[in-house]
């Protein structure tokens, strides 16, 4: 009995040590201003404490950053009480710089949309009154059936086809504008789109039911 208690003892003194060890490893990891951090560290910044030059800091939620910090938000957590968001909405001649911008050609807009190609495909971005975007892309000199449609809705994400007034098959996708947006946000929304279309051409050639040449770009008469 005595040898397990003594046993017993020597356990509680090596986790005592070993909790030492740690509590003195995560003391050196906490870097207070000034004091250089290892190539490669990045430090928890104290509130009200400037980081040293050259350091980042790591910011919990809602704590005020003193002057010159810099802020690391972490992904899913909102921005601290004061921060500035980019998120907002845009207008015609906006969205006709960002898309110039974006190195696609032959852009032009009108009132409320802005026409521009992409692989020798033209494309219509509409905008909203209440600042909403929308997509379009469509396709003459094709036929294909509501089932070959349906089949592209099923099998799809991020945009929708349909068969128009004139018997033409369409593709459009929305930007929702009601948390706001910014360049990159719309950027990729475009570049999605212009990617599902070039797959929706594919998808058209494989069931095209008539003896045309292929899909052409249909014409953009259409109001919103």
């Amino acid at each position: 009995m005595g040898s397990e208690l003594r046993h017993g003892g020597g356990l509680r003194r090596t986790a005592r040590t070993t909790l030492a060890v740690i509590a003195a490893v995560a003391l050196a990891s906490l870097a207070l201003p000034g004091v250089a951090m290892a190539e490669g560290e990045s430090s928890l910044a104290l509130p009200g404490l400037p980081p040293a030059e050259g350091e980042s800091s790591l910011a919990l939620p809602g704590e005020a950053m003193a002057e010159g910090e810099r802020s690391l938000v972490l992904p899913g957590l909102p921005p601290a009480e004061g921060e500035t968001s980019s998120l907002r909405h845009y207008d015609v001649m906006e969205l006709e710089r960002l898309v110039r911008g974006e190195g696609y050609g032959s852009v032009e807009r009108d009132e409320n949309r802005v026409l521009f190609k992409a692989d020798g495909s033209q494309y219509v971005l509409f905008l909203y009154d209440d600042g909403d975007l929308q997509l379009y892309y469509g396709i003459t000199g094709v036929q294909v059936t509501t089932e070959d449609i349906n089949q592209w809705n099923m099998r799809r994400r991020l945009s929708r086809a349909y068969i128009d007034g004139e018997a033409d098959p369409v593709l459009e996708a929305d930007l929702l504008a009601n948390a706001g947006m910014n360049d990159r946000i719309i950027s990729e929304f475009i570049k999605v789109f212009v990617g599902s279309a070039s797959d929706f051409r594919a998808f058209l050639r494989d069931h095209d039911r008539g003896d045309t040449a292929g899909p052409t770009p249909a014409a953009l008469g259409r109001d919103i």
